[in-house]
C-alpha cells in the first residue's frame, strides 16, 4: 500500500541515503531525506536523486513537524489530483462509446439522398460532435498528463500521410486568413517511419494554427528537413520541423486564452515527451525529433519520377513558392527551370522545342498576374508539340470556374494539384501529365475525401473478422467496412473469433479490447501462438484514454489500433496500411470445365445475381453454394419472426431481422431483396408508423419468397 510520506534519514552510519532516494524516485509518495551538516552541493545531489524535500541539521522537532505537515498536505492533493485524472478519464472513455455512434451514424446519414433540411440538421450534429470530441481530447490528454498517464505510442506509420493531412487542413485555416501555405519538403525523406503519428500531427497543427494566428500576410512556410542524429551512428532518423512567415513568430503562450492556453500545454508536454524543445531562433518555430527506424532498406518518401530528367518548367511569380517548388521538383528527378509569367512562359517553350530539347512538362500558377494560369495553358495547347500541362491552383474553390474555362476553350490540362504540393501529391499529379492522365474534371486533388476514396478502393474485396460485443459498434462497423466492398465476419468475443480462425481464411482482425468470454488481448496471444496466423494483421479497437490498453495492444501482439469513436478517414487509413485482400488466400477454384453458362443453375436462381454474389466470395464457388444454402435455411422464417417481435414490441430485434436480411442478401446478389430489407430497416430505425412498415414488409417478403423459391432446389 503506498505510503503518504517516506522519511529517510542520511544520519546512520554506512547508509546510502541518495541510493535509497534513487531507488524509490519511481514512488508516487514525497520524499524527505533528514540529513546532518548538509551543504548545497550534498543538497542539490539529494534532489537530483529523487528527495522532494532535504532538511539538513541541525534542526529541532517544531521544524521536523512544519516539514513533515507541509509535504503530507503535498502527498493529499496528489493524490487528489492523480483520483481527479483518473475518474475524469473514465468518465471521458463512457463519453466516447456514444460519441461512436453520433459521429458514424451521422457519417452514414449523409451518404444518404437527403432533403436540404434534413441534411442541414445532420451535418450540424456532426460538426458540434466534433467539437466536442475535440474539447473532451484536449481535456482528457490535459488530466492525463496530471495524473502522468499521457504517453507516446509508437507505430510504423507514413511520413506522405501526416505531411499531406497536416497541409491540407493549415492550408484550409491559412486561406480562411488570407495567406498561402508553403510545404517546404524534399522527396528524398523516408517514407516508413516509427514513432507516434497522432500525436506529431497533434503538435504540428497546434504550431501550425498558432503561427497563422500570429500573421497577418504573406506566406507560411513548412518545412521538413533531415537532420544528424547525436551521437553519430545512433540508429534511426531525426527530422526538424519549421514554420517560418514572412513576420517573426513567438513561442506560443499558455495564457492568450482557455483553449489556446490547453493546446499548447498539451503540445508542450507531447514535444517534451518526443525528447525535443520548441525553439523560436531566426523568426520561426522548430523542433527536432527523432524516429526509430522501419528496418530493412529505406525506400523514399515519392519516389522519382521515371525517365533520364525529364525538362520541367515552372511558371510562378512568387520567388519564395518558386523556389520551393523548383527544390520539390528536381528531388524527383525533374530537371526544372523557372519563369514569372505567362508570356515569359510561351517564349521559352518555344525556344526550348527550337533548339530540339523541348520541355517534357510545364506547371503553372492558376494565379498569374496579367496573363492567368488558364489563358497561358491556352495558348501553350494551340503551339506545335503543345507540352503536358499541370495546374496549381491556390484553391479548391476555383476549380469548377476553371474546368468550365478550359472546357469552353477545348483547352486539354492533364493533371491539376491545390496549394499546398507535397512531394507525394506532387509526383501524383506530375506522373498522371507525364503519362497522358485525365483531363480536367477526373484530375482531382488528393483531398481527404479523395484518399478516403483510394483506401476504401485498396481494401474493396478485403475478408476481415470483426470481433466486437456491442450491438451499435458491430452495426456501424458492419456499415462502414460492407460500403466499402469489405466482407465482414462478426464474432462477439475472443473464443468466437478464435473458432472463425479456425475454419476461414481473413485477411485481417479488427479486435475489440474489452469483451466477455475471452477479451481482445488473450485472444491475440492465442491465435498469435499458432504459425499460420503469426503474421495475420491484427487491428485493436480501443476507446480506453489512459493508455493502458494502448500499451497491452502492441505487448499482445496486436500491429496498430483504431479508436473510439472511429473518425473514418483514419480508420481506412489505418486498415489500408495494414490489410492486404487476397495476401493471405489460396487461388479461387476454377471453374469446373462442365460449367457452361447454360448449365449453370445458379445462374438461372430468381431474384439473384450470380455475378455479384460470386464476386463477394472472390470466385470461391464452393463457398457461395454454401452461403446459399445457409441463407435458405436461416431466413425461411423471417416474416414469423419479424412480426413475432413487432407485436411484442421488440423494434430493436424486428430492426436487426431486417439489417441481418439486408447485408446477406446484398452480398448474396439478391439486389431486390436487399433494397427492399434496406427500405424496411431505414423505416425500423426512424420508427415509422405501423401501416409503412406493414406495405415494406410485404415487398421485402414478396421479393424473398421469390428468393427462397428458387433456393430450395439447390438446398435439397
Amino acid at each position: 500500500m503506498p505510503s503518504d510520506l517516506i522519511l529517510i534519514d542520511a544520519r546512520s552510519p554506512g547508509f546510502d541515503a541518495l541510493a535509497a532516494c534513487r531507488a524509490l524516485r519511481a514512488s508516487s509518495s514525497p520524499l524527505l531525506l533528514i540529513g546532518a551538516a548538509m551543504g548545497g552541493d550534498a543538497i542539490a545531489a539529494a534532489r537530483a536523486s529523487g528527495a522532494t524535500d532535504v532538511l539538513p541539521g541541525p534542526f529541532d522537532a517544531a521544524l521536523l513537524r512544519l516539514r513533515v505537515d507541509t509535504l503530507l498536505t503535498l502527498s493529499r492533493a496528489q493524490t487528489l489530483q492523480r483520483g481527479t485524472s483518473e475518474l475524469l478519464a473514465s468518465r471521458g472513455h463512457e463519453i466516447r462509446t456514444p460519441m461512436t455512434a453520433i459521429l458514424g451514424m451521422s457519417h452514414l446519414a449523409l451518404q444518404e439522398p437527403l432533403d436540404a433540411k434534413p441534411r442541414n440538421y445532420i451535418e450540424k450534429v456532426q460538426h458540434a460532435a466534433e467539437s466536442l470530441l475535440a474539447t473532451l481530447n484536449d481535456i482528457l490528454d490535459f488530466s492525463n498528463i496530471g495524473a502522468g498517464k499521457l504517453e507516446l505510442r509508437h507505430h510504423a506509420f507514413q511520413l506522405a500521410d501526416v505531411l499531406d493531412g497536416v497541409a491540407r487542413q493549415l492550408a484550409q485555416k491559412a486561406e480562411d486568413k488570407g495567406l498561402t501555405l508553403l510545404v517546404d519538403a524534399r522527396a528524398d525523406l523516408p517514407a516508413t517511419l516509427v514513432g507516434d503519428s497522432a500525436r506529431l500531427r497533434q503538435v504540428l497543427m497546434d504550431l501550425g494554427t498558432h503561427a497563422i494566428a500570429s500573421l497577418d500576410a504573406g506566406d507560411l512556410v513548412f518545412g521538413v528537413e533531415r537532420v544528424a542524429l547525436s551521437p553519430a551512428g545512433t540508429p534511426g532518423v531525426a527530422l526538424r520541423f519549421t514554420l517560418r512567415g514572412a513576420a517573426p513568430l513567438e513561442l506560443p503562450r499558455s495564457d492568450a486564452s482557455a483553449a489556446a492556453g490547453l493546446e499548447t500545454a498539451i503540445s508542450a508536454h507531447l514535444i517534451t515527451l518526443m525528447g525535443a524543445s520548441l525553439s523560436a531562433l531566426g523568426g520561426g518555430l522548430s523542433f527536432s525529433v527523432g524516429f526509430d527506424s522501419a528496418g530493412g532498406v529505406e525506400t523514399p518518401l515519392a519516389a522519382a519520377l521515371p525517365g533520364p530528367g525529364t525538362r520541367a518548367l515552372i511558371v510562378e511569380a512568387r520567388p519564395g513558392a518558386a523556389r520551393i517548388l523548383q527544390s520539390m521538383c528536381r528531388s524527383l528527378g525533374l530537371d526544372a527551370e523557372l519563369c514569372a509569367d505567362g508570356w515569359d512562359a510561351m517564349r521559352q517553350v518555344a525556344l526550348a522545342r527550337q533548339a530540339g530539347r523541348p520541355h517534357g512538362l510545364v506547371l503553372i500558377d492558376a494565379q498569374l498576374p496579367g496573363m492567368d494560369g488558364a489563358e497561358c495553358a491556352s495558348w501553350l495547347s494551340r503551339s506545335d508539340a503543345a507540352p503536358p500541362l499541370l495546374l496549381l491552383l491556390t484553391s479548391a474553390a476555383g476549380r469548377d470556374d476553371l474546368t468550365r474555362r478550359l472546357a469552353a476553350q477545348q483547352v486539354v490540362v492533364r493533371s491539376v494539384l491545390v496549394w499546398p504540393p507535397t512531394p507525394s501529391l506532387l509526383r501524383a499529379a506530375a506522373a498522371a501529365a507525364l503519362q497522358g492522365g485525365a483531363s480536367v474534371p477526373n484530375a482531382a486533388p488528393a483531398s481527404d475525401a479523395e484518399l478516403l476514396r483510394l483506401h476504401r478502393a485498396r481494401l474493396r474485396g478485403a475478408r476481415l473478422l470483426l470481433v466486437e460485443d456491442n450491438p451499435i459498434i458491430q452495426e456501424l462497423a458492419l456499415e462502414l467496412l460492407g460500403s466499402a466492398g469489405i466482407e465482414v465476419t462478426l464474432a462477439e468475443n475472443g473464443q468466437a473469433a478464435l473458432d472463425c480462425l479456425a475454419a476461414k481464411t481473413f485477411d485481417g482482425v479488427l479486435m475489440d479490447c474489452q469483451m466477455p468470454v475471452m477479451d481482445g488481448f488473450e485472444a491475440t496471444r492465442a491465435l498469435r501462438a499458432q504459425p499460420r496466423l503469426r503474421d495475420l494483421p491484427v487491428i485493436a479497437l480501443t476507446a480506453d484514454t489512459l493508455g493502458g490498453d494502448r500499451d497491452r495492444v502492441i505487448k499482445a501482439g496486436m500491429n496498430d489500433h483504431i479508436g473510439k469513436p472511429f473518425e473514418v478517414g483514419q480508420m481506412f487509413s489505418t486498415l489500408s496500411s495494414w490489410i492486404r485482400p487476397g495476401a493471405d488466400s489460396a487461388p479461387p477454384p476454377t471453374a469446373s470445365p462442365n460449367a457452361r453458362a447454360g448449365d449453370d443453375p445458379i445462374a438461372r436462381l430468381p431474384g439473384i445475381d450470380a455475378s455479384v454474389g460470386r464476386r463477394s466470395t472472390m470466385g470461391n464457388e464452393a463457398l457461395y453454394r454454401k452461403l446459399l444454402r445457409m441463407f435458405h435455411a436461416g431466413q425461411r422464417n423471417f416474416e414469423a419472426q419479424f412480426r413475432a417481435a413487432r407485436a411484442e414490441g421488440d423494434h430493436a430485434t424486428a430492426m436487426r431481422l431486417a439489417h441481418n436480411l439486408r447485408a446477406v442478401s446484398g452480398s448474396l446478389g439478391a439486389l431486390s431483396l436487399q433494397h427492399a430489407a434496406s427500405a424496411l430497416e431505414h423505416a425500423c430505425a426512424s420508427e415509422a408508423g405501423d401501416t409503412v412498415i406493414a406495405a415494406l414488409l410485404a415487398t421485402a417478403v414478396t421479393d424473398l419468397d421469390a428468393v427462397m423459391g428458387g433456393l430450395r432446389e439447390l438446398a435439397a
